[in-house]
């Protein structure tokens, strides 16, 4: 196993064996790592080799190895150095002068592997967890509709359908009324006005989701677990496919 540790290469140069590495636990069983030795790797930004510490767990006997955390496993360049090899590559169609195409096009057909990891029809970025941290874009996102979870459907343009809550931000997520218009949330508590069709309510005043269960006809539904209920109502018949409706709407704290 690899351990991203938070260090640059000039340092671990420098510093040897006497580098003063943090304790570990073992992500497997969580139980506190021992020591175990050194590995000697090399890195593209310096001449020599480094040492890099190694740990095992005593209770699973899993062996982990710190690494710079801008350095993938295997690899000698940086994150930083591919990036900027891919990018010039991507935008302007050619190599960076001298640079060797033979591994620039190792790196290229890598990362389009790590793009298409799939057979059906979903373009899926860093589908093998090679970028431990997630998929990050420092610039707008736009999408006509976003899912959460495991829902791969259209929710349609401009919506967003999640499989569990929203955590707000800065800003208040919720969904549009159709007959009521663009709804916000009431001044005084935070909740979501009336609407015919909820779907995941967040407000960033309050520290709360919000949420409804629809019922079509029988007994009306309780919350989920862990959610707690604000207030019930129901709508007549014909408002819907399924005769009258009740709604429970209940929210949750962060």
């Amino acid at each position: 196993m690899i351990l991203s540790y938070k260090i640059t290469v000039e340092e671990l140069s420098k510093a040897g064996k006497n580098h003063k590495w943090e304790r570990h636990f073992c992500e497997n069983c969580g139980c506190f790592m021992w020591g175990h030795g050194f590995v000697t790797r090399y890195f593209q930004s310096i001449e020599s080799y480094v040492y890099l510490k190694r740990y095992r767990c005593p209770k699973c006997t899993c062996v982990t190895t710190a690494r710079p955390d801008e350095y993938w496993p295997v690899i000698r360049s940086s994150i930083r150095c591919i990036f900027n090899i891919l990018k010039t590559r991507i935008t302007t169609g050619v190599w960076p002068p001298s640079f060797p195409r033979q591994r620039g096009g190792h790196w290229l057909k890598r990362f389009v592997n790590h793009a298409k990891m799939s057979g059906d029809s979903w373009l899926r970025l860093n589908q093998s967890g090679a970028f431990t941290s997630g998929t990050h874009t420092p610039y707008n996102l736009n999408a006509s509709g976003i899912t959460t979870g495991s829902l791969y459907s259209d929710p349609g343009f401009g919506n967003i359908q999640a499989q569990g809550f929203i955590k707000p931000g800065q800003v208040v997520v919720g969904v549009a009324c159709p007959a009521l218009g663009a709804q916000g949330f009431d001044g005084a508590t935070g909740a979501p006005a009336y609407c015919n069709n909820f779907g995941v309510w967040a407000s960033s005043a309050g520290g709360k989701a919000w949420t409804t269960v629809i019922q079509c006809g029988g007994a009306i539904a309780g919350c989920p677990g862990g959610w707690t209920q604000y207030y019930q109502f129901g709508s007549p018949a014909g408002l819907s496919n399924c005769g009258t409706q009740t709604h429970t709407v209940c929210y949750k704290d962060f």
